[in-house]
């Protein structure tokens, strides 16, 4: 499916880069949605955004311009993302700020961990039950029907599972 989304990037010579920028600029739609308390609208610019992230990786691949910057620019990218979206629901949405703090932190520090591990420790980490796939489906199915509070509960419940997952992967790469 990537491959096939991907294909009209590739076939235009849109860079790889270019469609990481475009899935940030979705984010202005994010914070204005928000803003204005459209959530459909914000599940609308999540989704785009999700996409560009979905697809960005395969473009390179695919075009045969895969980068050390531009994986850098990718994973800079997931994190402001992430960052910026769910600060989002924390200014707009009821929901409880210790467990969007939690949720956030989490999410963060587990992104940062896989850089980490795959920079240092030069070993790729997989998503697992492909947790990023997951948040976003949560994100954009829930929000409409402003399910904020079962949203950062299951969002909270991923993260953690995908903090231990990798600190697991870590110790286990570091002992070899």
């Amino acid at each position: 499916m990537k491959r096939r989304l991907a294909r009209p990037f590739v076939a235009l010579a849109i860079s790889p880069n270019t469609v990481t920028a475009a899935g940030l600029a979705f984010l202005v739609g994010v914070v204005y949605a928000f803003s204005v308390h459209d959530y459909y609208l914000a599940a609308g610019f999540i989704i785009f955004n999700g996409l560009c992230d979905f697809i960005d990786g395969t473009v390179a691949r695919a075009s045969n311009v895969e980068t050390p910057l531009g994986k850098l620019f990718d994973r800079t990218a997931d994190k402001i993302s992430d960052a910026m979206i769910l600060s989002l629901y924390l200014l707009f949405t009821p929901v409880p700020l210790p467990l969007g703090i939690y949720t956030m932190a989490t999410m963060l520090i587990s992104t940062g961990l896989s850089s980490n591990i795959e920079a240092i420790l030069g070993q790729q980490v997989s998503d697992g039950l492909s947790l990023r796939a997951a948040r976003y489906t949560l994100l954009v199915t829930l929000t409409p029907f402003q399910q904020f509070l079962p949203l950062f509960a299951l969002l909270s419940i991923l993260t953690t599972f995908a903090l231990m997952e990798r600190l697991i992967t870590a110790y286990r790469l570091s002992v070899r």
